[in-house]
């Protein structure tokens, strides 16, 4: 870790304020308004202060395994992606016990996963010094103060490789607020790490959520053909899934028919994400803190 991330986590633990407000300006040249809120990401800053790190609900369903019982005591346990295994440690692993295809991921933070398509060409010494690389990171939480995976136990979960051989894989993000989807997204993951994306509002007209960066390509056409009734379908399951929450992303994946859960996500791109105009003008409008202020005054 480099000085400067070791200087960034230093003044997010002294002054949360103080560390989301400097981020916020290294990303938008502005400070934002955190005792009166009013677009998007200025309102997720205060939910990273005031909500995420109070409420253990929201470590539950951060931790990618312990979400898991959560969802299934509530009826969704259908939804899961089967379960091969959970590991303390990467060198806990019996490679040669999982099948051909799996995913390995940290239930902690967001992109320390490893996808094998091909067990015969998985190189299983790298896997577990990367995993064990991952491990060794002590402070995500801290890095843009999200506090929901402060207190998560560090496990390493191994689930069913459930995208189709030979096809792009899909998966689905539906923005919900006040347990509605207000817009959603399909991303196509290509095995280069490219991926491309179409976001919609709820009347299934284009939009743009996020600007373009280089790896991350917002696009004006599908990939694949719409389907107008699967989009119904998720977004029926998401909004059932967000019932607990007056704001969270939901993630979701679509294979041949079967809807399968991918993950909640509470601080959507850490709040710092640019949007795209309409998106952000939707988001903001539909982002109602005081559903949380009241919860904060009980």
């Amino acid at each position: 870790m480099g000085l400067k991330q070791k200087l960034k986590i230093a003044i997010n633990r002294l002054s949360p304020a103080l560390g989301v407000s400097l981020l916020y300006y290294r990303q938008y040249k502005r400070f934002p308004r955190l005792r009166n809120p009013q677009l998007f990401n200025e309102k997720l800053q205060w939910l990273k202060l005031h909500v995420y790190g109070k409420d253990p609900v929201y470590t539950v369903c951060a931790d990618k395994y312990k979400v898991r019982e959560f969802l299934a005591e509530r009826g969704f346990g259908d939804l899961l992606i089967p379960l091969l295994g959970v590991y303390e440690r990467p060198e806990d692993i019996d490679f040669d016990s999982l099948p051909e295809r799996f995913v390995l991921k940290w239930n902690f933070g967001s992109g320390y996963n490893i996808i094998c398509n091909d067990k015969s060409k998985l190189d299983v010494e790298a896997t577990v010094r990367q995993l064990r690389e991952w491990g060794k990171d002590k402070s995500y939480a801290w890095k843009s103060y999200e506090m929901q995976y402060r207190d998560i136990p560090r496990r390493i979960v191994c689930e069913e490789n459930i995208a189709p051989r030979g096809e792009l894989v899909r998966d689905y993000k539906f923005q919900c607020f006040g347990h509605r989807v207000v817009l959603g997204l399909i991303n196509w993951r290509f095995e280069d790490g490219r991926i491309h994306t179409y976001a919609f509002d709820r009347q299934m007209n284009h939009l743009v959520h996020d600007l373009t960066t280089e790896r991350h390509v917002q696009i004006a056409e599908p990939e694949t053909p719409f389907d107008n009734g699967e989009i119904e379908r998720l977004i029926a399951v998401a909004e059932k899934l967000s019932t607990p929450f007056p704001y969270v992303r939901v993630d979701l994946y679509c294979v041949r028919g079967k809807i399968y859960f991918g993950e909640y996500t509470f601080s959507d791109g850490g709040g710092f994400d640019r949007k795209g105009s309409e998106a952000e003008a939707l988001m903001e409008a539909a982002l109602d803190l005081s559903e949380y202020r009241a919860a904060l005054t009980r």
